[in-house]
């Protein structure tokens, strides 16, 4: 399963942006994942209408999994034959109810509001977390 995160606006911290990098490319040995920035929401909405794809919204109404059901419902998507994941990072403002009546699921990653470039982080993080568990790592809660 291919996975992308799709963000609007760039990275303008160095830094930030290496961290981004390293857990992309270490979430990246274990299935291919990718970044695109966009410049306006309006373009990431044109995103959503891609058929073939499992849309999910990063919002802070959705769903709060821990690290292990995250994996699950990874592992689950790829048993049901998913190719491709996208995971949406919108602009300051969010998104709206059209938008996450449209997406396959709505992921929060903290109760915590997050600066969008530090989510950013948050989810890549997370996808090389998710990615070393379903190839059979030790997962230090375990």
């Amino acid at each position: 399963m291919r996975v992308r995160v799709v963000a609007v606006g760039k990275l303008r911290d160095r830094g930030l942006e290496a961290l981004c990098e390293e857990f992309r490319a270490r979430a990246a040995a274990f299935f291919p994942v990718a970044v695109d920035e966009l410049r306006s929401l309006a373009a990431l909405r044109k995103h959503l209408e891609e058929p073939g794809i499992v849309h999910v919204l990063l919002d802070e109404r959705g769903w709060q999994p821990d690290t292990r059901a995250l994996a699950d419902w990874f592992d689950n998507l790829r048993a049901d034959g998913a190719r491709a994941l996208h995971l949406y990072l919108g602009d300051a403002d969010g998104f709206d109810d059209a938008d996450r009546a449209r997406a396959a699921r709505v992921l929060s990653l903290s109760r915590l509001t997050l600066p969008h470039r530090l989510a950013r982080l948050v989810v890549l993080e997370q996808i090389y977390r998710v990615a070393s568990l379903l190839a059979g790592h030790p997962y230090h809660r375990e």
